[in-house]
């Protein structure tokens, strides 16, 4: 394995990571502190999640405060899709300038997506244990509402991926082409689809502990998205007769 070279332009790139980390971790401590009924609203475990998604939290204190949560949530879907094709076209015309608003930018664009990957595992496991439970679908979405969300889910995470190791192969910590990284976003697309795919040609290899967390991450990501989508949903919508309604 080469040595990784993890200067992000003098550690940087870094800083803003972690300052932007800050500001959000004081306005989650603030919202839960000044609404209490938002606070009553979760448990324990939701609440140490919010710490690893800033999506998540986003997306909780949204349904909280929207009437409509069906709606709300195929808003947020659509939302988060577009966001990350947005991201997938514009990120590759700043990650490589050294100014200010180019890294502030590139930061922002990975700490949304490691934080929209993170909600995507935690809220489809959370799902998967609450429709196998006796409890009622507390969402208001019918099944099949949920297979066409979670593969729109499936193909983001392809693009979230991507845009990771994209963004780590910039700073020679990502993925490897013939012992060269790789300077396109779309190889490192193309490398996250093969690896949720769990194929893997060989001719782009993560060679960096980043990236390789990322690609056994992804796979693990997209696994726990497939199983839940396929096994829980469809059986639990033959067993409510959801294919019977016109």
């Amino acid at each position: 394995m080469s040595d990784c070279k993890l200067d992000f332009t003098e550690n940087v790139f870094l800083y803003y990571i972690i300052c932007l980390y800050i500001v959000y971790i004081i306005y989650f401590v603030v919202v839960l502190l000044f609404n209490s009924n938002f606070k009553k609203s979760l448990v324990t475990k939701k609440i140490v999640s919010f710490f690893f998604s800033i999506t998540l939290f986003y997306a909780s204190y949204s349904k909280y405060s929207s009437n409509e949560k069906p709606i709300l949530i195929k808003k947020l879907n659509s939302r988060y899709f577009f966001s990350t094709l947005f991201v997938c076209f514009l990120l590759p015309c700043f990650c490589k300038n050294d100014c200010f608003f180019a890294l502030l930018f590139t930061a922002i664009c990975s700490l949304y997506a490691f934080s929209r990957v993170n909600e995507i595992f935690i809220a489809f496991i959370c799902d998967a244990r609450d429709q196998l439970s006796p409890q009622s679908n507390s969402s208001g979405l019918l099944y099949y509402e949920r297979i066409k969300l979670a593969m729109v889910s499936y193909v983001e995470l392809i693009l979230l991926y991507g845009i990771l190791q994209f963004v780590l192969s910039i700073y020679h910590c990502g993925i490897e082409n013939n012992n060269c990284p790789i300077t396109n976003i779309w190889d490192a697309i193309y490398f996250s689809g093969i690896t949720i795919a769990t194929i893997g040609y060989g001719d782009l290899v993560p060679k960096h502990s980043f990236s390789q967390f990322l690609a056994i991450y992804e796979v693990i990501n997209g696994f726990v998205l497939i199983v839940v989508s396929f096994t829980v949903y469809v059986s639990r919508s033959i067993s409510e007769g959801e294919h019977k309604v016109k």
